[in-house]
């Protein structure tokens, strides 16, 4: 039986990829950590509801004995605007995403694929690609046996609210993906379904070790 966990399913490239995972024959169950109900059922689909708070890993793993050894897919990212404040934003982008990669290394997960940021980087002067960056290395020291790291660019993504900057941004990325090449070509805005469809291929290819997917090679899938 082989297995997936999504952490931050409701997001938009967590959707998407849920999507593509209920349909997928590689997977025979996909278990979801969120923190509200889906409000959907699946012959396939298993709903824990977290606070990633104060959820302890080793207990959820010691009562669901079918989690160990799966695919750990952390879709889990917010903005400072969604956050409300820089404390609030690095809890999500980094207690959290950290919590789940701890969960991924103690349940024995063949794999852990995270959703990272072009230009994430622990030295940045940016408080975005820091936090991203700081993240990152932080996951590679969990002893899980492939880690697989997406940096896409500017998202596209059908959202619940308009977000006009991330209109905008799409907007003018696509008038000028035709110059972006060569080095440039990672900058092209890239599809929340793109990525999540890549999340889901590398997940059955066979990948060991670290392996960083720039945006351009998410694109190739």
């Amino acid at each position: 039986m082989k297995t997936a966990i999504i952490a931050g399913a409701t997001g938009a490239i967590g959707t998407e990829l849920l999507a593509i995972l209920l349909n997928a024959a590689e997977y025979d169950q996909v278990h979801c950590l969120v923190r509200r109900p889906l409000g959907f059922s699946h012959s396939k689909l298993i709903v824990h509801l977290i606070d990633f708070d104060e959820w302890d890993p080793q207990t959820l793993i010691s009562t669901h004995s079918e989690l160990m050894h799966g695919q750990v897919f952390c879709c889990l990212g917010s903005t400072l605007k969604q956050a409300g404040f820089l404390d609030a934003f690095k809890r999500i982008d980094i207690d959290y995403v950290l919590s789940v990669a701890k969960f991924a290394e103690e349940s024995s997960a063949e794999g852990f694929s995270l959703i990272s940021a072009i230009g994430a980087n622990a030295s940045s002067s940016n408080y975005y690609t820091q936090t991203k960056g700081e993240v990152e290395q932080q996951v590679q020291q969990h002893h899980i046996p492939a880690i697989r790291i997406f940096r896409p660019s500017l998202l596209h993504a059908k959202r619940a609210q308009f977000r006009l900057g991330e209109y905008v941004g799409f907007m003018l990325l696509t008038v000028l993906s035709p110059l972006l090449q060569g080095k440039l070509k990672k900058y092209r805005a890239i599809s929340t379904k793109q990525v999540a469809k890549a999340l889901y291929l590398t997940s059955i290819e066979e990948h060991d070790g670290v392996v960083i997917f720039e945006s351009d090679a998410i694109q190739n899938y």
